[in-house]
């Protein structure tokens, strides 16, 4: 074995054993809705679909099942950019598949229904409240919900990415703004934009 095919080999499984120890998963979305009604910015979107992203991962609605309801019970933050700025919160998550929902929950103290729930599609989908002031000037930046947590269940696929069967514990749901590239191609449906509506 010559030098370059060995140093080829070793950085092969170096990349093995760390994605095999690194189960921390963070995947982007983009947003489909956004209104403003009173002082506040509202957002409805796909948190995650169960397509294949540019990773070749895929995470099944399901893989939320046993996380949401912790995330929920400490009052569901909604992140910025995946700092621990907090700018607002989730109302309502549903776990979907085929346009129907087989699980939803709601914010503790702010319940609230979907305003534009998908008639098809598979995924995560959820609705926020954005309280903080500069809630509109983020909007025009393009923004899109993006989620962080450990894969606590997955299996290898045959094109080389993961599928994703259980997501626990979902360490943070975000406001991702501007992201560069989204991971999941198919989750690009509409960029978020603000709508003026009174909700009553």
């Amino acid at each position: 074995m010559d030098k370059n095919t060995l140093y080829r080999s070793l950085l092969e499984a170096v990349r093995e054993l760390y994605e095999e120890r690194n189960d921390r998963v963070q995947k982007a979305a983009y947003v489909i809705k956004a209104w403003q009604s009173a002082n506040r910015v509202y957002i409805e979107g796909w948190a995650s679909t169960d397509d294949e992203d540019r990773q070749k991962d895929d995470v099944p609605p399901e893989a939320f099942l046993h996380s949401l309801p912790a995330y929920f019970g400490a009052k569901a933050p909604l992140m910025l950019n995946h700092q621990p700025y907090q700018i607002g919160y989730l109302q309502k998550v549903a776990l979907i598949r085929e346009g129907k929902s087989s699980y939803e929950i709601s914010h503790p103290d702010d319940l609230a229904e979907f305003e534009y729930q998908p008639v098809s599609g598979t995924g995560v989908y959820a609705r926020a409240a954005l309280t903080h002031e500069q809630a509109p000037e983020l909007l025009t930046k393009a923004a899109g919900f993006s989620f962080a947590g450990r894969a606590k269940k997955r299996v290898r696929k045959a094109t080389g990415g993961w599928h994703l069967i259980q997501i626990d514990p979902l360490e943070e749901v975000t406001l991702a703004v501007s992201p560069a590239v989204p991971v999941n191609p198919n989750a690009l449906i509409m960029r978020g934009r603000e709508e003026h509506a009174s909700k009553h």
